[in-house]
């Protein structure tokens, strides 16, 4: 989950993982997503809430092979 919010009257990003999704894992496109948004909200300094309850990336060799963990790490 990731979006635009206010808190105390300042825009903020907020990065949060859905558990009722893939029990919370990270996937290759969930991982490319909450990226762009993180880079994005540095681009114009716009300060980050995240809410971390993420049990790790998704397994399986469909997602080795399509580099699960290069895009991971973008996200990292």
């Amino acid at each position: 989950v990731i979006g635009f919010g206010r808190l105390g009257g300042h825009s903020v990003g907020i990065v949060a993982n859905q558990p009722a999704v893939l029990a919370g894992v990270l996937d290759i496109d969930a991982s490319e997503k909450a990226a762009r948004f993180v880079r994005m909200c540095d681009s114009f300094n716009v300060p980050l809430v995240t809410f971390v309850d993420v049990p790790g990336f998704m397994p399986g060799t469909d997602q080795e092979h399509n580099g699960i963990i290069r895009h991971g790490a973008k996200l990292l």
